[in-house]
């Protein structure tokens, strides 16, 4: 056994035999699997079947080696700790239909096989903590609607930890979301964790009926869910269209337009700290923002209806950014990055300094630097300075002008 370091102990609590195999490199074909193989039929024939904790700490696995199923056939709980495990799946473990705990933790693994535990119904903690999760199984936890831990903390793609807690006053259990990343309610269950595997960790591997399978479910759901979406849309048209629901005015110069506050204030980070600071005010004067831009405005907080690129954008985008209407600045800001030319740069510029747009800045400086000063270079901080940069053109303007006259 040189080299080979395995710790028996007696687990009391059910009578079992703990094996520890600590520091190996164990390799598919490598020597250490035979001297385990060996020391396991030599020295302790008579208790191989009496291992039922297998524990692999700081091991170099490159893959789990499935014989391992054999030289321990009643092993309930597998914890491997430590160690460069890259994958696992069903072909090395599926065999251990009697396990209760699976633990596979700081290994860096990357890859987690479809229907691993599709045999172990007995299988009440499972934790892959503190791995480089890329890609998991859509299915690995298909046939469990009850298991009293899953945890897939400290992983980039997923890191969540999943515990049921027990009632004892109602005599039944609730499930509860815990960990680093805690970002679901309470009431969420085991489903919701499901889900964030199939979304966030799907694998290439899935085969096409598996594929095909999971689009078909996706739809089904769809479908349910277009019905609900379509039966609340058409609730919240009916009152919307009801007048005697609108509680704000919005003035612009003599057209008022009747709103709710709740719609608009979701919309709005600007209108919603209005009427938390004066809740009482129903109505609001806007002085600088057009008629026809506020219409913009209001079909887009009722129903997100996005301008086109022939509607003045650059007023669109001031009142946007001015009721801090990101999305819908967002949209006016591209039609504008888009449609920079020698005649609007200039005001462009202006209001990319105004609002901060660096990309806009940036579109509509160049295009003054190659379009109305080609024969020299701009320094750069006049893009940050629209009143000099407007004094230089006005000058170069009367030069030419001058010079034309000549």
């Amino acid at each position: 056994m040189s080299g080979i370091e395995i710790r028996c102990t007696l687990e009391s609590y059910n009578a079992g035999v703990k094996c520890v195999i600590s520091n190996q490199k164990i390799l598919k074909g490598n020597i250490a699997l035979d001297a385990i193989n060996h020391w396991i039929y030599e020295s302790l024939d008579k208790n191989k079947n009496k291992f039922n904790f297998l524990h692999f700490d700081n091991c170099d696995f490159e893959e789990f080696p499935e014989n391992f199923q054999e030289l321990f056939p009643n092993v309930t709980k597998l914890e491997v700790n430590g160690g460069n495990l890259l994958s696992i799946g069903y072909k090395h473990v599926g065999k251990w239909k009697n396990m209760t705990s699976f633990k596979i933790t700081n290994c860096g693994l990357k890859y987690i096989y479809n229907y691993i535990f599709k045999d172990m119904k007995q299988l009440q903690e499972i934790s892959f903590a503190n791995n480089k999760l890329e890609e998991i199984g859509p299915n690995i936890l298909d046939g469990f609607e009850y298991i009293d831990l899953v945890d897939f903390s400290g992983n980039t793609k997923i890191n969540k930890f999943f515990k049921r807690q027990p009632m004892y006053q109602y005599n039944y259990s609730q499930y509860q979301y815990y960990g680093p990343s805690l970002n679901l309610s309470d009431n969420q269950l085991l489903t919701d964790l499901k889900n964030e595997i199939k979304i966030n960790c799907f694998p290439h591997y899935v085969s096409q009926s598996e594929y095909n399978e999971m689009l078909n479910d996706l739809s089904m759901k769809n479908t349910k869910l277009e019905k609900e979406v379509s039966r609340l849309t058409e609730l919240l048209n009916i009152v919307l269209a009801n007048p005697n629901f609108k509680n704000f005015k919005v003035n612009i110069g003599k057209t008022s337009f009747n709103i709710h506050k709740t719609i608009f204030a979701s919309r709005s980070p600007v209108f919603a700290e209005m009427l938390e600071n004066n809740p009482e005010a129903t109505e609001l004067n806007l002085e600088d923002i057009s008629e026809k831009t506020f219409k913009v405005v209001y079909d887009f907080a009722y129903k997100e209806k996005l301008p086109t690129a022939n509607e003045d954008n650059r007023e669109i985008y001031a009142a946007a950014k001015r009721l801090k209407i990101e999305k819908l600045a967002k949209v006016a800001a591209e039609y504008l990055m888009a449609n920079v030319t020698v005649e609007n740069s200039f005001d462009l510029l202006v209001l990319s300094n105004k609002f901060d747009h660096e990309e806009l800045r940036k579109k509509a400086f160049e295009n003054i630097q190659t379009k109305i000063f080609p024969e020299r270079k701009l320094d750069q901080e006049l893009a940050k300075q629209p009143e000099r940069l407007k004094k230089l053109i006005e000058i170069k303007k009367t030069l030419e002008k001058e010079f034309t006259q000549v």
